[in-house]
């Protein structure tokens, strides 16, 4: 068949036979010209015909299909990068079979002309090289006239220079006031990690007590996607054990990094409970809610919710939003109601390694039948900051973030301090507080903005929607904590015990993939474990981890 009209445009179609010898029908369209659907054809048919009869260009098509099932994609994206600007222009229209040591060496100095390094020949001269490489073991080609050609460039390109001990501590100085940065640089300086490793590296690849530190991944960034991929190569896996001083480095460091304590307060029916839930989520399966968040692992989560129903509401949310519930866990409270200072949370947390802890509403994990009434008079409100820095100090030695949902009073006036969580003592000790509300003028949308955070800069206000098919992530959105309280439309938007809790009767923790739907209790409790991660997932959302 030849090229016919296609309306305005031209299309081509006819048979040709794979590399199994079956006939199949190719019907390509879209082209301007006849002469262009003709020559797509003619290009199509030699890459079927695996023989070296056919053009340069068309030969190295068969080789990116072959190899890019065996290199990595970062790895391929730079081999393609090269042979595309570097060698594809000056032997396209050459046949393989006709392309000689004499054609090699003409290209090599027209390639020296431009004033490239040395390593810079050497690595195009390479790509050229193991293309006809290629052909001589799978096609055929008598020999690489790249051998004859001789080579171009230097593998090295001399002597490296290092920074010195006291060069690397004079450049520390202007870091000082930047931990993240300061951090980094002595990881990479003392251990000799690559960049993309130190970006995959988690809390979980860390042994502060043995002084080590596992690579057994590395982090790349392509084509605007976060990729988690193994090491360069096989003996890149290792572990290395890091000097005392360094340890100390990283305990200080990740001690203002992990175990936090988050409040998210807003009106009731203002999608708290929603948006935490999607968290949780999303960190079930070590995804992220955002795109400028950073990639993590999949964690557990503990989730204690007093107010919904954990069969008939918190698992369906959980599923909608495709979580993995096998990685969400329940304390039975049949027995015995769970309290804020409940030593139950912290058995739970050993026991499931949680990194990060829930608490929906905290109201009701206030314990001795305390109330928002009742916290405000004199006293008692000194109980409430205890038990709050009692959680404080459990998410510390722990490791684990806790977040406290909570509802906004009525209290006259907007400031959001003195209407959340029925007390100012919990928001005085929560080291980042949360505001989730409703945006005026827009029914669906809810706006998450960030009145309190004690370690880092406020982060921007995010924003979500709500609809008949679910939660729906909007990232960055221009509001302000004042027009979600007043309700002025933004300028712009975008385990069990006895009864009497003295002793120990078998605590249990409830995946809540293991539930059925029919479980009905009196009080529920959820658990989501091991938070890891780089940096900060949640740091832009104002998360505290």
């Amino acid at each position: 068949m030849s090229a016919t009209r296609d309306g305005k445009m031209w299309r081509c179609q006819f048979y040709y036979k794979d590399w199994q010898g079956v006939s199949h029908k190719k019907n390509k369209r879209g082209f301007k010209t006849k002469a262009e659907a003709e020559q797509w054809e003619r290009d199509f048919l030699q890459q079927q015909q695996r023989n070296l009869d056919i053009n340069f260009e068309n030969f190295v098509q068969i080789y990116y299909e072959d190899m890019e099932h065996r290199l990595r994609e970062n790895t391929m994206r730079t081999k393609k990068f090269i042979i595309d600007l570097k060698i594809i222009p000056y032997f396209k229209k050459k046949n393989m079979n006709e392309i000689k040591a004499s054609d090699i060496r003409a290209w090599q100095n027209a390639l020296m002309k431009k004033g490239y390094s040395e390593t810079y020949l050497k690595t195009v001269n390479n790509q050229l090289s193991a293309i006809f490489n290629y052909a001589v073991r799978y096609y055929d080609l008598k020999d690489n006239p790249c051998r004859k050609a001789g080579s171009i460039g230097k593998s090295h390109a001399g002597e490296k220079e290092f920074w010195t001990k006291q060069e690397f501590k004079q450049f520390l100085v202007t870091v000082e006031n930047k931990p993240e940065t300061k951090m980094a640089f002595l990881l990479l300086y003392w251990t000799g990690m690559r960049i993309g490793e130190l970006l995959a590296l988690t809390y979980n690849d860390i042994d502060l007590e043995k002084r080590t530190i596992s690579v057994n991944k590395a982090y790349q960034r392509i084509e605007g996607r976060d990729i988690i991929t193994p090491p360069k190569t096989p003996k890149s896996k290792r572990i290395i054990t890091i000097p005392p001083f360094l340890t100390e480095e990283l305990k200080e460091y990740t001690s203002h990094l992990y175990g936090k304590l988050t409040i998210v307060q807003g009106d009731p029916g203002d999608g708290k409970t929603t948006f935490i839930l999607n968290i949780a989520a999303k960190l079930s399966k070590g995804e992220s809610l955002d795109g400028g968040m950073n990639f993590i692992e999949p964690l557990n989560v503990i989730y204690q919710s007093a107010e919904d129903g954990l069969a008939d509401t918190v698992k369906p949310r959980l599923e909608q939003a495709k979580a993995d519930c096998e990685k969400i866990s329940v304390i039975d409270e049949q027995i015995k109601s769970l309290s804020m200072i409940d030593e139950r949370l912290e058995q739970v947390v050993i026991k499931t390694g949680a990194k990060l802890l829930i608490l929906d509403p905290i109201q009701a994990y206030l314990g001795g039948g305390m109330d928002y009434e009742q916290i405000q008079q004199v006293g008692l409100a000194n109980e409430a900051r205890d038990m709050t820095k009692k959680l404080a100090a459990l998410a510390e030695k722990y490791q684990c973030a806790i977040v406290l949902v909570g509802h906004m009073n009525k209290a006259a006036g907007n400031k959001a301090a003195y209407r959340g969580m029925g007390s100012i003592d919990f928001f005085a000790v929560a080291r980042s507080v949360l505001l989730v509300g409703r945006v005026e003028e827009e029914e669906n949308i809810r706006a998450v903005v960030q009145i309190k955070n004690n370690l880092a800069a406020f982060g921007h206000p995010k924003a979500f929607a709500l609809s008949e098919d679910g939660f729906q992530w909007l990232g960055d959105y221009e509001i302000t904590a004042d027009e979600v309280l007043g309700g002025i439309a933004p300028k712009a938007g975008q385990n069990k015990f006895d009864s009497r809790g003295s002793r120990q009767m078998d605590m249990q923790a409830y995946p809540i993939g293991s539930l059925p739907a029919e479980i009905k209790w009196n009080r529920r409790s959820v658990c989501f474990g091991n938070w890891q991660k780089q940096t900060t997932p949640y740091r832009a959302m104002g998360f505290l981890i």
